[in-house]
């Protein structure tokens, strides 16, 4: 990110809080691209009726490594927390690709099942 401090000179004009927040927003801002596939495939796997793979996703980011994660990096200080943002976003991005290549509906057949169930002729390849 390359002006911190003008965007949060919005909240406060303080030194410290403008020192810590540019710090932690140059770290954090790493984690919005991996962050923004995460999500993207999050919402798909619900899209294609993979409930159970969004949801361990999501489970994944929030509870099992984003609060351990910061817990764990807060002994090596301040600097280090910011790190358990794209940390756990690059760690769930590996997951969902995993889950990705290992539950496609096309390969499990499961996009069709679910439109035989509602009498519609779907093409899986594209979705329609």
């Amino acid at each position: 990110m390359a002006v911190p401090g003008d965007l949060l000179s919005v909240f406060s004009g303080k030194k410290e809080i403008l020192e810590i927040g540019c710090t932690a927003l140059r770290i954090i801002s790493v984690s919005f691209i991996p962050a923004a596939f995460v999500i993207m495939l999050t919402v798909y796997f619900q899209g294609v009726n993979l409930g159970k793979a969004s949801i361990s996703i999501t489970i994944l980011r929030q509870i099992i490594l984003l609060v351990p994660l910061a817990w764990v990096f807060h002994f090596k200080g301040l600097s280090y927390v910011w790190l358990t943002f794209p940390v756990t976003e690059v760690v769930a991005l590996l997951f969902c690709i995993y889950l990705y290549k290992k539950k496609r509906p096309e390969d499990a057949g499961e996009g069709k099942k679910l439109a035989d169930t509602y009498g519609c002729k779907a093409d899986i390849a594209s979705g329609f």
